[in-house]
């Protein structure tokens, strides 16, 4: 593929440079796909007994649709039992306040890659989907960054240095930034073998959904690369671009959920 050098903002240098993406999956899964906003956990899952004098008909019916939307994805046993590991998946997947999409195509798959992954302060779920294969995992919230990208191949760094291009509130990139432009076309360039873009909202703010701030990655002849948009204090918008490997695609991850999911007690440690 080749890069245009007619780029004049943030968001345009992103999209030339998940062309390869673009092409095959036009139109990305949504993170809050899967979520009830109005999840609420039945008393009788809780860690305390269901209060006295409580809305006997209104806990039945809650505890109805739950069971049947757990057994919908096939997390209730032959004999109607529902282990606790079941309830922390399908806690995460409806009303987890950690959502994402890792969407990747790769030179020698012949489908694309689809991640969602789902978590709370305690767990976390992973779906994936790859042509007709799809496999779901559950476990411990600290699991949740390795399981969302252990599919994607794991090359080496590719070779250079941190590039950070500082663009206006408008994400228009000025001219002095040619030279560093042209090094990130120059590995855009390259033969390609993997395009990535994560999407990813924590507590109801969107970290990365591109155009609205992202996260991705490229893949070439050389090895991996890091690249992201994000706005600055200022109110500016900032582009990295940076060797990378699959590790500090996790690291970006436990980082990002750590700081916007501070407003409680979140199990990544």
């Amino acid at each position: 593929m080749r890069v245009s050098n007619s780029t004049q903002t943030v968001f345009e240098l992103v999209d030339e440079i998940i062309a390869p993406l673009r092409q095959v999956v036009p139109r990305r899964p949504s993170p809050m796909e899967y979520l009830d906003p109005d999840f609420c956990l039945p008393a009788v899952f809780g860690d305390q007994p269901p209060p006295d004098g409580g809305d006997l008909v209104a806990e039945a019916e809650a505890y109805t649709r739950f069971v049947a939307g757990m057994a919908a994805l096939g997390l209730v046993a032959k004999d109607g039992s529902i282990a606790p590991e079941a309830v922390g998946l399908y806690r995460a997947f409806r009303g987890g306040f950690i959502r994402g999409v890792v969407t990747g195509v790769f030179a020698d798959r012949s489908d694309p890659l689809e991640v969602r992954f789902f978590g709370d302060e305690d767990n976390a779920a992973v779906l994936t989907v790859s042509g007709e294969q799809a496999t779901l995992r559950a476990g411990a919230l600290r699991g949740i960054a390795e399981w969302a990208l252990d599919d994607l191949p794991d090359p080496p760094g590719g070779p250079g240095e941190v590039i950070e291009i500082h663009a206006d509130e408008r994400g228009v990139i000025p001219g002095r930034h040619g030279p560093l432009l042209a090094s990130v076309r120059e590995a855009a360039n390259r033969p390609r073998l993997g395009t990535v873009l994560v999407d990813l909202t924590v507590r109801d703010t969107i970290i990365a959904e591109h155009p609205h701030g992202s996260m991705g990655l490229l893949d070439n002849d050389l090895g991996r690369y890091l690249l992201a948009t994000a706005i600055d204090p200022s109110g500016h918008w900032v582009f990295w671009f940076a060797p990378a490997t699959r590790a500090r695609a996790e690291q970006w991850i436990v980082q990002m959920v750590r700081h916007y999911g501070a407003g409680g007690q979140v199990g990544l440690s």
